[in-house]
């Protein structure tokens, strides 16, 4: 009896560990799925311009993100995003100097 009472709470603790409420970049525990995000504001760079790509993610709450992107020349920019109701907006972008 009580392996079954084992494996019941094992098996529910594991599948609400993994839920994501609607796919998105917000998992069932209230944790931001980073990658999400990054493929998300990729997507939306892509859409728009698709002069460069994000190489990295700074901080990333549900609806803001500090990206770090790269051009397709090499220049690189530290860039601000909020999400409005029809994706992700870019809300500011400023150089890094190249070492």
């Amino acid at each position: 009896m009580r392996l079954v009472i084992t494996l019941v709470i094992a098996l529910t603790s594991a599948c609400a560990s993994t839920s994501t409420v609607g796919g998105g970049p917000t998992s069932s525990n209230g944790r931001v799925n980073v990658a999400s995000v990054r493929a998300e504001i990729n997507a939306a760079i892509n859409a728009t311009t698709a002069d460069r790509t994000v190489s990295s993610m700074g901080k990333a709450t549900v609806d803001k993100a500090t990206v770090y992107t790269t051009s397709k020349s090499g220049a690189r920019a530290e860039e601000s995003w909020s999400k409005a109701e029809t994706g992700w907006k870019l809300d500011s972008s400023t150089p890094i100097a190249t070492r």
